[in-house]
């Protein structure tokens, strides 16, 4: 959990559980349980990757004080 500056809690999503459940809720369905896992699995950690690779670009931003454009 993190604070911002008015002391309210902000809560971050974490993907790759969510994907976990998409990938056995699919795998399941599809009869093919290791794959569905396998993809749900890597469905997951790359958007968790994505999210995380977006909020270090925003906090290097922040510290340098202006875009590099």
């Amino acid at each position: 959990m993190k604070k911002n500056d008015k002391d309210q809690t902000q809560y971050k999503a974490q993907f790759l559980p969510i994907g976990m459940c998409l990938g056995l809720c699919f795998g399941v369905a599809l009869g093919n349980l290791p794959l569905g896992l396998c993809l749900g699995v890597g469905l997951g950690a790359g958007i968790d990757y994505l999210n995380n690779k977006k909020k270090n670009q925003n906090t290097d931003t922040d510290k340098n004080g202006e875009d590099d454009k």
